[in-house]
């Protein structure tokens, strides 16, 4: 997981975003699928001590302020050590961020790879349609403009999309300033076609 935010130089703001937006939704919900280890942080890249489980609701309630039609799945990886109060105290703080919540108890393998996993599997929810659309992101990502999702609603008949976050997308000379880091989108089914496809041999 990596701390990641977005851009928000005016020249880059797309013409009539919320318009555009509304336009792909009422046709095909978003649903933006994050994951979070809450029993333990990894001990790579110095994020040990990482607060993710502090800063994950304020990175819901900015992706409901840009995006109020779109929805949130939360998916929390909990270890046999996690006490079923901390886990209930927890979600009465989410329940201000209108978010799907799915606890999950880690199995085989370890709480912070299972939580970089499972948000790809939402595909598996019952209430996601096969034509909506999942976006994969970390639980540390925090919007500051629409411009985040532009490249699904200006090429909403696409099915898979795979785009960069604005520090790499939106700067005036196009080379990036950092490290790239993708966001990963595509149609529900699609992902369950692949997922099947993977799994047959």
């Amino acid at each position: 997981q990596t701390n990641t935010q977005t851009n928000t130089n005016p020249k880059n703001q797309p013409k009539n975003n919320k318009q555009n937006i509304s336009s792909i939704t009422s046709k095909r919900q978003i649903w933006i699928s994050m994951a979070l280890c809450f029993s333990k942080n990894t001990h790579m890249y110095r994020k040990t001590n990482y607060p993710y489980a502090q800063v994950t609701p304020l990175a819901i309630l900015l992706w409901n302020y840009f995006f109020p039609d779109i929805r949130i799945i939360l998916y929390l990886i909990y270890d046999q050590y996690e006490l079923k109060e901390t886990r209930k105290l927890y979600e009465e703080t989410l329940k201000q961020t209108n978010v799907e919540v799915r606890w999950v108890k880690e199995g085989d393998l370890d709480c912070v790879t299972t939580s970089q996993l499972i948000r790809m599997w939402a595909f598996q929810e019952p209430m996601i349609n096969d034509t909506d659309i999942i976006v994969t992101v970390d639980v540390n990502l925090f919007v500051v403009s629409q411009n985040i999702l532009e490249p699904i609603y200006k090429y909403p008949n696409k099915k898979v999309w795979v785009f960069g976050w604005h520090d790499i997308s939106y700067i005036e000379s196009g080379v990036g300033e950092t490290f790239n880091q993708n966001l990963m989108s595509a149609e529900s089914k699609g992902i369950n076609t692949k997922y099947h496809l993977s799994t047959r041999y």
